[in-house]
């Protein structure tokens, strides 16, 4: 099973169920239900540990990204190339695709 959409479409205590329980072969995941606080922070010296989180890692049949899964040379490439010509959309009051409003 493989989850990079949103980790609130996957409850983890019961995937964590199935694979101790040998119901599902394996688990990769970049998002987590609970990441806020977690990812993209140091952890290793924190008393606080998501215990949940900490039983998925250790297991040898999930994969866990941390949120970085779209870390690649093309995405970065991609995310560039459209915050430029957001800029200079903007500096040439031109329309820009991109726009966000308040609905």
């Amino acid at each position: 099973m493989v989850n990079t959409g949103r980790g609130e479409l996957v409850n983890t205590k019961d995937v964590y169920t199935a694979l101790k329980n040998n119901n599902l072969a394996g688990f990769a995941m970049d998002v987590y239900e609970n990441e806020k606080g977690i990812f993209y922070n140091n952890k290793s010296d924190s008393k606080e540990k998501d215990e949940l989180l900490v039983k998925l890692i250790e297991m040898g049949n999930v994969s866990v990204t941390a949120h970085q899964a779209f870390l690649t040379h093309e995405a970065l490439q991609n995310m560039m190339r459209t915050t430029l010509k957001n800029v200079e959309n903007l500096v040439n009051d031109e329309h820009s695709k991109n726009v966000v409003t308040k609905t």
